[in-house]
């Protein structure tokens, strides 16, 4: 919708130009001004667009029940364990090495189910 609009005032761009200036020169650079704006114009409408037909994508998706995002790399029984050694006083490192999982991922399993 915004691309319409803005089609449309920029051939009333074209169209005003046939009265703005007298000798060619004024004609050439307010030609040029007007195609640079109307390019760049062009570029951010179209970024947009792409933009709104992603977020229209997503939203089907997940009215069909798919869930976005990366799946889970740690099973439940893993984050039973990682909840079991945290409880017995190991620190995430020690955790980590014992499961062979990265430190980040103890810790933010912990905080998630506390």
């Amino acid at each position: 919708m915004p691309t319409i609009s803005f089609h449309m005032q920029a051939e009333n761009f074209w169209s005003a130009l046939d009265s703005i200036g007298e000798t060619t020169a004024d004609m050439r650079l307010a030609r040029m001004k007007v195609s640079n704006y109307v390019e760049a114009n062009r570029e951010e409408t179209e970024r947009l667009e792409v933009k709104r037909n992603k977020i229209k994508r997503m939203r089907r998706k997940r009215k069909s029940g798919r869930v976005g995002g990366r799946k889970k790399q740690i099973t439940p029984e893993q984050t039973a364990e990682i909840l079991k050694l945290r409880e017995d006083g190991l620190s995430y490192p020690a955790i980590s090495r014992q499961l062979d999982i990265g430190i980040t991922t103890c810790w933010k399993e912990v905080r998630r189910c506390s």
